[in-house]
């Protein structure tokens, strides 16, 4: 199954997934006191979203779709173990999923 641990709140096992394998690796900020772009990982930081003045205006609908499609499928298998992402350095995002009820 999909959502596996059924005996917690998906709200729950989505934030504990964002803390381990946020679906944005990384980011780039321009530093105020050089004006160089620096990379600043979100995979590692503990913050997936980012904090403070950067962090993104769209956590809490990102966290809602999520949790929406998580509740939609609930009960469904994967049909394919071995998922294949779409290619890049800072984002990890499957190519394609799909389930079967």
């Amino acid at each position: 199954m999909l959502r596996a641990d059924t005996n917690r709140p998906v709200e729950t096992i989505v934030a504990e997934t964002l803390l381990q394998d946020p679906p944005v690796r990384m980011t780039r900020r321009l530093a105020a006191d050089t004006g160089t772009v620096v990379a600043v990982d979100l995979a590692t930081s503990g913050l997936p979203f980012g904090a403070g003045p950067h962090q993104c205006p769209g956590r809490d609908h990102a966290t809602a779709i999520t949790i929406g499609i998580l509740e939609s499928v609930e009960g469904c298998q994967l049909t394919e173990l071995n998922i294949d992402y779409e290619p890049s350095t800072a984002l990890r995002i499957p190519a394609k999923l799909v389930v079967v009820r």
